[in-house]
């Protein structure tokens, strides 16, 4: 796994290590093409919520960035993709 796998999934799950526990999804807010969607979870016993943007484009639906608390799935990329791991 290399570290944009690694580092995407360490994001998703907001830690190094997982056991997820029970998921609850919502939507947030529906706006033109945008839908805002709050994934929420636990982690090894820690609360989890991540908010989805997701996009209606020409080929359906894709998920635009991911949101937690403190930063942007496509920000955290941006400052840690170009490393090796």
């Amino acid at each position: 796994m290399d570290f944009n796998e690694e580092g995407t999934l360490r994001f998703l799950v907001q830690s190094a290590a997982w056991k997820l526990g029970a998921v609850s999804i919502s939507i947030l807010r529906k706006q033109f093409d945008r839908t805002y969607v709050a994934v929420a979870f636990g982690n090894n016993g820690r609360a989890v919520t991540l908010n989805f943007i997701v996009v209606n484009g020409p080929g359906g639906w894709v998920i635009s960035d991911v949101e937690s608390p403190h930063d942007s799935l496509r920000m955290f990329l941006a400052q840690h993709g170009s490393r090796d791991h």
